[in-house]
């Protein structure tokens, strides 16, 4: 959150304020842009699962695999199968 903050020039507190005013907070606006990352990845381009998780910041592949099932209602590859 800090880094977001500065390159939005605002403080933290600010940041949080204008996320809450708009009924959103910090974790879900970037569970949001994960998921929207994912979904791109896995359907247009050709890096490994593995190399999404971890650009993604999931500390293993099961978290990424959860964090799918949660997503899209089936696996990344599943998904990616998609395509």
């Amino acid at each position: 959150m800090d880094s977001i903050a500065d390159a939005l020039k605002v403080s933290k507190r600010t940041l949080q304020y204008s996320l809450r005013n708009e009924g959103l907070s910090f974790s879900m606006v970037y569970n949001d842009v994960r998921q929207a990352l994912a979904h791109d990845y896995l359907r247009h381009s050709v890096y490994s699962i593995k190399y999404i998780s971890a650009t993604l910041g999931f500390s293993d592949q099961s978290s990424f695999y959860k964090a799918s099932l949660r997503w899209f209602g089936m696996t990344p590859q599943n998904y990616r199968d998609l395509s």
